[in-house]
């Protein structure tokens, strides 16, 4: 599986991991400072008209349902003729509101007595770094918390609603990570 990205994007990619495997190779006494021109460079380059076919191993699992902001995101950029680097940071912003969004779902949604505890999860630092980044992980926490939540309230007050809001956070769960079909079960 794979997909059309424009060539410069492509090349942005290639340049950011070979410098990256460039400093793991090399002890640390011997680290080489990333070329940061060519990267701004290419950056600040609007996405080239010419494309190449580009594999996408490590999402081929993935729905595409994951990735909903950062599509949109993207969209938005092409529309308005963003460059490179401001599309990403973009794409960025559009999943980090989608993370603030369903944390701030999920608290309201929770029993009084753990929304500062959900809370205090939605906030763990390597959490907010996570929901900041291209990922379909964004959703992962929020939704589970939400699981979570309709459970503990379903058997306190047996209420359909409460069982819907459930049923749908456990169908939209696996649609971002297929791993985690267990805990909708």
């Amino acid at each position: 599986l794979g997909g059309q990205i424009p060539v410069n994007i492509v090349t942005l990619s290639d340049v950011t991991h070979q410098q990256l495997a460039t400093n793991q190779r090399n002890s640390l006494d011997n680290v080489k400072f990333v070329n940061t021109n060519e990267i701004n460079n290419l950056l600040n380059e609007k996405p080239s008209s010419k494309v190449q076919f580009t594999p996408f191993d490590g999402s081929v699992v993935y729905s595409p349902v994951a990735y909903i902001p950062t599509i949109l995101a993207i969209k938005i950029s092409s529309v308005i003729n963003m460059d490179i680097g401001h599309t990403l940071l973009l794409s960025r912003i559009s999943g980090l509101m989608m993370y603030i969004v369903l944390g701030c779902f999920a608290i309201q949604f929770a029993p009084a007595t753990l929304r500062l505890l959900f809370g205090s999860i939605l906030l763990i630092p390597m959490a907010v770094h996570q929901a900041s980044t291209i990922t379909a992980d964004i959703s992962l926490i929020p939704l589970t918390l939400i699981i979570f939540s309709s459970i503990i309230k379903y058997v306190k007050v047996p209420d359909k609603k409460i069982l819907g809001i459930g049923i749908i956070a456990a169908i939209f769960l696996p649609l971002a990570k297929p791993t985690y079909i267990f805990i909708s079960l």
